[in-house]
């Protein structure tokens, strides 16, 4: 017996069989308090829950890809070797 799932965009009715082609959208509210400052009630529950398609996403400009924090691809600081090589290669340079 096999199971084929349909995934539906909540927006524009779109149907799809993979879920790659769908974000969920999540809206909370937030307040601001008298004195200005941010309050966050993301302990409660969201205000919205919707499964949109690329395609709305795209519509309503707003980002589809998630953004993934890649350790790989962000340039690691320099050590207190690396500094001080580059300190004495540029005294020899001049």
């Amino acid at each position: 017996m096999a199971v084929k799932v349909t995934f539906t965009c909540d927006r524009c009715g779109k149907d799809a069989d993979s879920i790659d082609y769908f974000k969920k959208l999540v809206l909370q509210k937030a307040t601001l308090n008298w004195r200005g400052s941010y309050v966050s009630q993301s302990m409660h529950s969201p205000v919205m829950e919707a499964l949109w398609c690329r395609s709305c996403f795209d519509t309503m400009g707003l980002p589809f890809a998630s953004v993934v924090k890649d350790e790989a691809k962000r340039k690691a600081p320099p050590t207190l070797d690396d500094i001080v090589q580059e300190m004495i290669d540029e005294s020899r340079e001049t």
